[in-house]
């Protein structure tokens, strides 16, 4: 057996025995890596050429994820969502279904509310909050939904419930990538064009 796999299959265990026995670090600490690289993969894709990378701007984008998404979102609400959404049958229709839906219409929405105030606290511009919120919240939830709606099919019918953290996580990469672009000033097309990309 070669070392790769050896030393892969070590850090999967190291993974889940930490996800058992400090759940919400070990998914704030998911969390947070895939809200960074998912900004990494956003500024060096498309920011002009000689243009300088923002470590503020993944640093921000970081911190959400560490102290939003990951212990609010990835641990409490999903595992709100698995006691309290037909507990005794999880993988149901019904189950999977009234999951997406409860979690697209308040979390979603909730969920990019505290993102743009946020970004824009944690960049010293707390009155630009309201404006951005206003303007960015709804054209980023209706964009998420074509992303989220078939990811969270996979993720409530499929994912083991101490795997959604790291499932969520590797496709929000993409979604932390459409989110930091609307951040830095993308408007409503662009993050409709991202996700429908």
């Amino acid at each position: 057996m070669s070392r790769v796999v050896i030393l892969s299959r070590n850090g999967w265990n190291a993974y889940c025995r930490a996800l058992e026995q400090r759940p919400i670090i070990t998914k704030s600490l998911t969390a947070a890596a895939g809200f960074a690289l998912g900004d990494v993969v956003a500024q060096h894709s498309t920011k002009p050429h000689g243009e300088r990378y923002n470590y503020l701007r993944t640093a921000r984008m970081t911190a959400f994820g560490l102290f939003f998404a990951g212990p609010l979102q990835g641990h409490y609400w999903y595992g709100w969502l698995d006691k309290t959404i037909l507990p005794l049958r999880p993988k149901s229709l019904g189950a999977v279904v009234s999951k997406i839906g409860i979690d697209q219409t308040i979390m979603a929405p909730l969920g990019t509310v505290a993102f743009f105030s946020a970004m824009k606290t944690m960049e010293r511009k707390p009155r630009e909050s309201l404006q951005m919120v206003k303007e960015k919240t709804w054209p980023t939830v209706a964009a998420g939904w074509q992303l989220w709606i078939p990811a969270h099919a996979i993720n409530f019918g499929f994912v083991p419930s101490s795997m959604r953290v790291l499932y969520v996580n590797v496709v929000a990469i993409a979604w932390t990538y459409i989110l930091s672009q609307a951040a830095a000033g993308g408007n409503e097309d662009r993050v409709e064009a991202q996700v429908s990309a």
